[in-house]
């Protein structure tokens, strides 16, 4: 004579087999996770360029930093300190100066030559030389948008 399983038992393969999709699937996403979130950090952050490189940065070499002018010596020249960004998205002088060399009929993003003073924040991008200078091919105006401590 057979004997009747309980109903849980009966119950645990058809269980077990409808949790495995939902397992094999939050095991595919923390993988993705894995792999995507540390490739958005590193290319997200703004850091990148002068502000962490060493000290002897190689001529043609591209650059992409913040810094607060400090004089204009001439029309076209601009010295300024590096700003570093602070975990709270504000950012803090660093000890390193920087030359920087524009062409004023570029133009500024988001402001006019005119917003260009010292105490002005701007992002700059271009290319150094070999005397360290950077040759800009663009200046953002970034004074009233970005925290300086």
């Amino acid at each position: 004579m057979k004997t009747k399983t309980p109903l849980s038992r009966r119950m645990q393969p058809i269980a077990r087999k409808t949790f495995q999709p939902l397992l094999i699937g939050v095991f595919i996403v923390a993988i993705l996770a894995a792999i995507v979130i540390p490739i958005y950090l590193t290319r997200s952050g703004m850091s990148a360029g002068l502000a962490n490189a060493p000290s002897g940065v190689s001529a043609g070499a591209a650059a992409k930093f913040i810094c607060r002018i400090t004089t204009m010596p001439a029309n076209n020249l601009i010295d300024g300190t590096l700003l570093a960004e602070n975990s709270d998205g504000s950012y803090s002088p660093t000890n390193r100066s920087i030359s920087i060399q524009w062409n004023p009929q570029q133009g500024v993003v988001m402001g006019s030559n005119q917003d260009l003073h010292s105490g002005a924040i701007i992002q700059v991008s271009g290319q150094t030389d070999s005397s360290g200078t950077v040759h800009a091919d663009q200046i953002v105006l970034l004074t009233g948008y970005v925290t300086v401590h």
